[in-house]
């Protein structure tokens, strides 16, 4: 299987994808990418669904109390503690 990001010098620190359209029971075996943390948010609906990579280095932790708790849009919000500056949301 090509690995898509083994062409790339310098890799980034997150990966973040729209629409997914996983479901509660998906298996996420197939998506996984070598040096990162697959995580994501399934929607109510038939589309939807977010998911972000994290690498594997990175201290993170999910913000749900930031979700906009809104039927028609899905979103997740990630703090990432970074050493000797305030932490970053995104």
């Amino acid at each position: 299987m090509y690995e898509p990001l083994a062409d790339i010098v310098i890799t980034p620190d997150m990966i973040a994808i729209s629409e997914t359209k996983f479901k509660n029971n998906s298996n996420y075996n197939d998506i996984q990418l070598p040096g990162y943390t697959f995580i994501n948010k399934n929607s109510l609906t038939q589309a939807g669904g977010v998911g972000i990579y994290v690498k594997i280095n990175l201290i993170y932790k999910i913000r749900s109390d930031l979700d906009l708790h809104n039927d028609h849009i899905e979103d997740m919000w990630v703090e990432l503690e970074v050493t000797d500056v305030s932490n970053t949301l995104f």
